[in-house]
């Protein structure tokens, strides 16, 4: 596999692997007490951040600049929405701070072949 890959595979599963972390977070939505039909809605309303991700992701598949753009503000948005615990900012904006810089360094790598692609044909 070349460095090529490696840096533009790098922020989708990265990406994934945030998915389902945030997922993780869904199952506190199974109570007890609650009955079942509340349970599954309140655990369907807690995976919309992942669904959310995974949608960016889709769309940051060939369009990396979308993902750069839309996960460094959703980042932003949590440090600046949320005033929080120090750790809490750091495990949730974090890495879609990491994801971001990974996604725009992979759309630089993107244009930079294909201006060499451009400039090579005759």
């Amino acid at each position: 596999m070349t460095t090529q890959t490696r840096i533009r595979l790098a922020p989708v599963i990265l990406c994934a692997l945030y998915a389902v972390f945030l997922a993780v977070f869904a199952l506190d939505a199974f109570d007890p007490d609650k009955g079942r039909w509340a349970q599954w809605l309140a655990f369907g309303v807690h995976l919309l951040p992942s669904a959310f991700i995974l949608l960016v992701l889709i769309l940051a598949w060939r369009r990396e600049w979308v993902g750069s753009t839309v996960y460094a503000g959703l980042g932003l948005g949590y440090v600046f929405m949320w005033k929080g615990h120090w750790l809490s900012e750091v495990l949730v904006a974090g890495p879609l701070f990491l994801i971001s810089l990974l996604f725009l360094w992979s759309w630089r790598l993107r244009r930079r072949e294909a201006r060499r692609t451009i400039a090579s044909q005759p």
